[in-house]
This record gives structure tokens, sequence and C-alpha cells, in this order.
């Protein structure tokens, strides 16, 4: 196969390049690493160092670089070589290899008589070249170990997805991200992000020390456009503060806000209300309920409320 290799690709620039002993820098980032593997046989194991000799006297230099893979090494010397300008071919079946490809750089099996050029990459894959490391993060690798996006399996499969003029609602959208009506029926799904704000200082678990100055500060956002105002109550929504809005305020996007508040070591209840740049106002509990019912866990944009307690400890409470 070498020989014929030299025959049918001549080059100025050759090398073999093997796997080295030992582990690489991927088993200290991930353990389970080509874990289900098992060990090489000893007989087979035996037989490397006499290869090494074989292909070197057929004339070809041995790379095997502890601590990387053969593939990190071909990788190297493959872009490097391309940078410069020189076109390089690749010989291996290793899929892992088709992100190297580019104008420059082919990768041919000798064994099957497959080309992964530009165009041979789009079609084995599905998508072009440039996106083979996007590709394989999304999809994994299931001989090496490597999981990918859960839900995620053959990117190719992409060419049989239809394109609508309306939401559709997958396993997800029709189960679970429906709301129960009071009446029995479900309220569909809808992928609007409604207003909403949360107080992340005073909050749950902490606790305030002693009596006195306190910066109230919390998040907003809203998936209709920019947070116009938050306003703020320490006494369960029976009066409001405006608080102030840190930039830059921008749409779909958090903003954070804060305004000063005395506590007098007295029972508190603080709230949250956002109002964004197309006037919808985030609702109160019994708001929300009347719109969604009592069971929507997704769409839960409700105006969020913590007790501060008399001495000091900060909880969860609803208030309606």
């Amino acid at each position: 196969m070498m020989q014929s290799l030299r025959r049918e690709v001549p080059a100025d620039y050759v090398a073999c390049v093997f796997d080295a002993s030992g582990p690489t820098f991927r088993d200290a980032i991930y353990p389970d690493y080509k874990a289900q593997r098992a060990p090489m046989p000893d007989d087979l194991r035996a037989q490397i160092a006499p290869i090494h000799d074989v292909v070197r006297l057929l004339g070809w230099p041995v790379l095997n670089i502890p601590g990387v893979e053969a593939d990190d090494v071909i990788g190297t010397l493959a872009v490097t070589a391309a940078r410069q300008g020189i076109e390089v071919i690749v010989s291996s079946g290793d899929k892992d290899l088709a992100q190297l490809v580019n104008e420059h750089i082919t990768i041919i099996d000798t064994m099957n008589g497959k080309r992964r050029d530009l165009a041979g990459v789009e079609a084995e894959f599905g998508v072009p070249a440039r996106l083979m490391i996007d590709f394989q993060t999304l999809v994994g690798d299931a001989v090496d170990n490597v999981p990918g996006v859960q839900g995620v399996s053959w990117v190719k499969y992409l060419r049989r997805i239809e394109v609508g003029d309306q939401p559709w609602a997958a396993k997800d959208e029709a189960v679970h991200y429906i709301d129960l009506m009071p009446d029995g029926t479900h309220r569909q799904y809808t992928g609007i992000q409604e207003c909403k704000s949360v107080i992340t200082t005073p909050s749950a678990g902490q606790t305030l020390l002693d009596k006195g100055y306190y910066n109230v500060t919390g998040l907003a956002w809203s998936g209709r456009g920019a947070i116009k105002r938050v306003d703020v109550s320490v006494d369960g929504g029976r009066n409001w503060r405006t608080a102030r809005l840190e930039g830059p305020v921008l749409p779909k996007a958090l903003t954070r806000f804060n305004i000063d508040w005395v506590w007098d070591d007295k029972p508190a209840i603080l709230q949250s209300r956002a109002i964004d740049s197309t006037g919808y106002v985030q609702p109160k509990m019994n708001q929300l309920r009347a719109v969604r019912g009592t069971r929507s866990v997704y769409h839960q944009n409700a105006i969020h409320s913590w007790k501060v307690a008399e001495n000091g400890e900060v909880s969860n409470v609803q208030v309606y």
C-alpha cells in the first residue's frame, strides 16, 4: 500500500505517523475518552516496533509523538504546510481528519479509493468542510466514547426538514411546554419569552446581618423588546419605587437594575416588576394563572417574592 502510494501520489515531503504509547492530553481532559475500547492484544502490540522498522526501510520517516495522537501530528503538519502554499495529501480512512480539508488539503483512502476533498466531504457528511468541527461536536463520536449534543444525531438528515410559516410542535412542545387550563384544555405552546424580572440580592438563602442600608439589585429581560422600567416593592406590592437601570439596555437582553433600601429589621416582602418597550407589564401570580392556569412551568414570568424575616433570613414566598 505504501509503495503504491508513493507511485500514485508523488511528493516532495513524506512521513508516516503512528500513535505513541501511553496516555495523551485528552485522557487528562476527559477520563472517559475511548474508555469502552478493549486494550490492544499482546500479539498485535508485539508487531508495532517491527512495523516501524519496515516503514523506515521503505524510505518513510516515522513520527510518533508522546502525549498526542497521530491525528494531532498529521493535522499540525498538514495545516502548517498548507499555510505555506504546499498542496497536502493525507492518506487515511479516519473521518475525523475531514475537518482538515480545504483548498490545499485532501484526504484519500487507498483501501477503498475514497477521496475527501471539498466536494467529497460535503457529499458524504452533508455539511461544508469548514463546518466539520461544528458537525462533529454536535453528533459526537461513539467510537471514541465522545457524546454529542443530546437530541442531535446525523446532521445530514437536515436535508429532510421542511420549512413552514408557523411554529412546528415536536414532542417537547406538544407534551411539556403546553399549559393545562382550569377547564381541562391545553394552551398551545408559544415561543415568546414574556417580560420578567427577579431580585438577585437579597434572595433566598441569604441573610441580612443588621438593619440599615442595602442595595437591592436584580435582572430583568423580555423577549418582546427592551426593558423600559423596573419597579421595586418592599411591602409585598402595596407601594412601588422605580429602580435604576444599568446600561447598556438592549432588546432581548438581560438588564441589571438596582435601588437603595434601608431595612428597619422588621419583616418585609421584596418584589420587582418589569415593564418592556411594548408596554407589557410583568403580571402578578394570580394574573398569570388566569391566563396560563395553575400548572404552567415553562412560561412562569409572574412577579417573584422574597420574604425577609426579623432575623434577616431571606426565603421564597408566593404572593398572589
